[in-house]
């Protein structure tokens, strides 16, 4: 099912919201350019104080790339590929006013991955956060393993990378990998706290703050893109990702506990 982006304002707030028809927000090429217009088009709103990246429903925030396309990839396409959702994924950290991902249901994947690249993430309490890569011979490619080591630290994220760990909306509160968990409370009222905040904010002052931050932000992206286009070499990780989809194992997983 396609996955597309519905953009709406209010105030100095805009919001992307990821829809599908089937929940799933599977973050095709298509999608992930859809994203980067949206935020190139906002980017020239001279009022706005704060993006949201949400989602509809409430079976995924998104269930990650596009694996069907991916089982099809060369070590070529492969780092192409890699190099399109770091892109999109460096347009929302380099976003010039504050970015929020108002993460409404489970994140796997890419998903994780754009989540990451927003200066805030606040989750619903039954959000959960898996990475499965490794399962299907690949490595998260859109600079998720440059960012998940400096918000929760390298022993944790090999834990979510290496070992598939699945993360609950409490854990990741205490890890650092969100800022906010809606307890006892809808997400959108959670998350208007935080666009609440912004009131009184000096637009000029937030743009150059994120400029300067991110000046520190360093990461390797070309040695990643390296690895994930190594992965496709030889066949057999194309192999394991249409044996997966032939299992239908896009499904929700428990964290441990």
């Amino acid at each position: 099912m396609s996955t597309e982006v519905k953009i709406t304002k209010s105030g100095a707030v805009a919001t992307l919201t990821l829809t599908s028809a089937d929940g799933l927000h599977v973050l095709t090429e298509d999608a992930l350019d859809a994203v980067r217009s949206g935020l190139d088009t906002l980017s020239q709103d001279g009022e706005l104080l704060a993006a949201i990246l949400t989602a509809e429903g409430t079976r995924t925030f998104s269930a990650g790339a596009d694996l069907r396309r991916m089982a099809d990839l060369d070590p070529e396409r492969a780092r192409a590929y890699s190099s399109h959702g770091q892109g999109v994924a460096q347009a929302i950290s380099r976003f010039p006013v504050v970015t929020i991902a108002a993460l409404n249901a489970p994140v796997y994947g890419g998903g994780i991955e754009l989540a990451l690249a927003c200066d805030f993430r606040v989750a619903a309490q039954g959000c959960i956060f898996h990475y499965q890569a490794a399962r299907l011979g690949l490595l998260p490619g859109w600079g998720g393993t440059q960012r998940l080591p400096q918000l929760v630290g390298r022993a944790r994220a090999k834990a979510m990378m290496l070992m598939c760990r699945p993360v609950g909306a409490d854990e990741a509160l205490d890890w650092g990998l969100v800022d906010d968990v809606a307890h006892g409370s809808d997400l959108g009222s959670t998350v208007k706290r935080w666009t609440d905040e912004l009131d009184g904010l000096e637009r000029h002052s937030v743009i150059q703050i994120k400029r300067a931050l991110e000046l520190g932000q360093g990461g390797d992206y070309a040695g990643e893109r390296e690895a994930f286009a190594a992965c496709f070499s030889g066949g057999r990780t194309q192999t394991a990702i249409r044996e997966w989809l032939a299992k239908g194992r896009r499904t929700v997983s428990t964290p441990s506990t």
